[in-house]
């Protein structure tokens, strides 16, 4: 921009509508100073934003590793639970096995006892027939 015509430009202006462009090497400097200043300011606002984002997002990353610990301490607690369980059974199956054998040959020694008294029933019951048929039958008479 030529700095002779701008001049031109500002004395030819009737009313003058805001500020005047600068019309000298030393206005026009300080001119773009202050603009890069104001510049300058922005841009440091921007920081100050982006360093309270990067808080947020630090504070977020604290809370998500707080949760990622939570959840291995509750994952190794099931593990070891769970481990702890499993002994426990294991350690309670074997006298479980062996009351449970002690039970089958009892049942096979129960079994055994029942067709030795379904014989000896079966004997009984032949006996009292016997007896019964050797006794003369009442007459009907002598049931009424």
């Amino acid at each position: 921009m030529d700095l002779k015509g701008a001049s031109e430009m500002a004395e030819s202006s009737p009313e003058p509508t805001g500020p005047q462009p600068p019309t000298t090497l030393p206005e026009l400097a300080a001119s773009v100073d202050r603009r890069f200043d104001a510049v300058d300011r922005r841009f440091e606002a921007v920081d100050r934003r982006f360093d309270d984002v990067d808080r947020r997002f630090d504070a977020v990353d604290r809370r998500f590793d707080a949760v990622d610990a939570a959840i291995v301490e509750q994952r190794e607690y099931t593990e070891f639970a769970f481990d702890k369980l499993r002994q426990e059974m294991l350690a309670g199956f074997g006298p479980l096995q062996r009351d449970v054998g002690t039970l089958k040959q009892d049942v096979v020694g129960l079994k055994q006892d029942m067709v030795v008294v379904k014989s000896g029933l079966g004997r009984l019951e032949r006996k009292i027939d016997q007896l019964i048929d050797r006794e003369p039958r009442p007459e009907k008479s002598e049931l009424e």
